[in-house]
């Protein structure tokens, strides 16, 4: 008796063993192969790209004195102001461009009068990473999937394309997008 009990538990096992191993072969060939990927979700084209230059008449070097009054869609009004930090004994002038009452831009100028530094939190503005665009309120883990996008080894900004510079906020959205050193 007790013998029949073994062989049967035996074959029972055996069977279910076999049944287990067909399973597991049929789920590995019907399960889908899931491919390492990078790609990033095209968005609209801003009005106005942001290059390693500048943002339209808006450019790294040009003098500020020299900028057309309006750029059509980028501004319809500069502001240039300078304030004095006694700590630093140092002016810092800027230059802000709105578009409508609202700030599309804001530069700073260094002491020959020149652009120093362009940065935009405006979603007018945003920058081509191959075939994407990224503007302020993108998610930045969409941008740190594109390709040539890296983490800053500053750790300064939240990402950077080759001297663009990204910063972000804690919602993890893109803050501010800029070019150029205020320093």
């Amino acid at each position: 008796m007790m013998m029949k009990r073994i062989l049967g538990l035996t074959a029972a096992a055996l069977l279910l063993g076999q049944l287990t191993a067909t399973a597991q072969r049929s789920t590995r060939r019907s399960a889908p192969r899931k491919a390492a990927t990078t790609a990033v979700a095209t968005t609209p084209a801003p009005a106005h790209l942001m290059t390693a230059k500048g943002v339209g008449p808006v450019a790294i070097g040009v003098k500020v004195g020299s900028l057309p009054k309006t750029a059509d869609g980028l501004y319809d009004h500069i502001a240039v102001t300078s304030e004095y930090n006694p700590v630093e004994q140092d002016t810092t002038t800027t230059a802000s461009f709105t578009l409508a009452g609202k700030e599309v831009l804001n530069a700073t100028i260094d002491s020959d009068g020149k652009i120093a530094c362009i940065s935009t939190e405006s979603a007018l503005v945003g920058v081509k990473v191959g075939t994407a665009y990224f503007k302020p309120g993108m998610a930045l883990a969409q941008l740190r999937r594109a390709k040539g996008v890296r983490r800053d080894p500053n750790g300064v900004y939240a990402a950077v394309y080759g001297s663009i510079q990204f910063d972000g906020n804690a919602a993890g959205r893109i803050h501010a997008i800029s070019v150029g050193s205020p320093w």
